[in-house]
């Protein structure tokens, strides 16, 4: 829980700081896996998975799977997200005074990159594989996604290392 533990109220931290991890993790668990499984998968199918009768082509099913758990998921990383940076932060000046908040900052532009990249793959690349079923299409934006995503991690670790504002 890093430094969960130190703030309070402990268990409105501690819940935000688990949920704040589990939706991560479903959420970029998930992209890897249809990255680095899935993909894979449907073009190892005969006809790229596209179907001969009205049924949408596998690789929009899968991406439209992806896309009912990916959604509640980022709403609940966002969401705990502010909590716990609320709790850890407490005050706006300290966004801006402190080493953790100016980490924090550049955390939340590549959290932002990868929102919009969620974004532009949720409302064009996955609408038009219904009808183009070409994992080219969304093989980039996805990895671009999910790069930024590992890189949200690794600033994640340092901001667990990083003493909180107002900490000696």
């Amino acid at each position: 829980a890093g430094n969960a533990w130190l703030l309070d109220p402990k268990v409105v931290s501690l819940a935000a700081t688990y949920l704040h991890v589990l939706a991560m993790g479903v959420w970029l668990g998930g992209l890897l896996t249809l990255l680095l499984a899935g993909l894979p998968a449907i073009r190892a199918l005969d006809g790229g998975g596209v179907p001969a009768g009205g049924e949408l082509p596998a690789l929009a099913r899968m991406v439209n799977a992806f896309s009912r758990v990916a959604l509640p998921a980022v709403v609940v990383l966002v969401l705990t997200g502010m909590i716990s940076n609320a709790l850890r932060l407490g005050s706006m000046g300290a966004l801006f005074g402190s080493e953790y908040g100016r980490v924090l900052l550049f955390k939340l532009a590549l959290v932002a990159a990868a929102f919009l990249l969620g974004f532009y793959n949720w409302r064009k690349v996955r609408p038009s594989l219904a009808e183009r079923p070409d994992p080219g299409e969304l093989r980039i934006p996805a990895s671009l996604e999910a790069g930024l995503g590992i890189l949200v991690l690794l600033l994640t670790a340092i901001l667990v290392a990083t003493p909180l504002p107002g900490s000696p």
